[in-house]
């Protein structure tokens, strides 16, 4: 759920990967490691692309979407259904 209320809290659907992963460290207390975030959401990626996805902009940046018509609970549960692990970072 992290993820996505941080987008909705700035009220945005797309922001650089680079703001989403400080955004992502700052919000998480126990994960201070920026190559665990990078991977989680590399994770992401992959597995929900319809509800996430990643775009080069013009000037080089990564800029990360989310479509807010993807229902959460229903993200979430394609994430718990392919990976054992615990991704509370949605």
């Amino acid at each position: 759920e992290l993820i996505h209320k941080l987008f909705h809290s700035t009220k945005r659907t797309m922001i650089t990967k680079e703001e989403l992963v400080q955004k992502m460290i700052a919000n998480q207390i126990h994960i201070t490691d920026r190559r665990e975030v990078e991977e989680q959401l590399s994770s992401m990626l992959q597995l929900v692309p319809d509800w996430i996805s990643e775009t080069k902009a013009c000037s080089g940046d990564f800029l990360v979407r989310i479509n807010n018509v993807s229902a959460v609970e229903t993200v979430r549960a394609r994430l718990e259904e392919a990976t054992p692990q615990d991704m509370s970072t949605v």
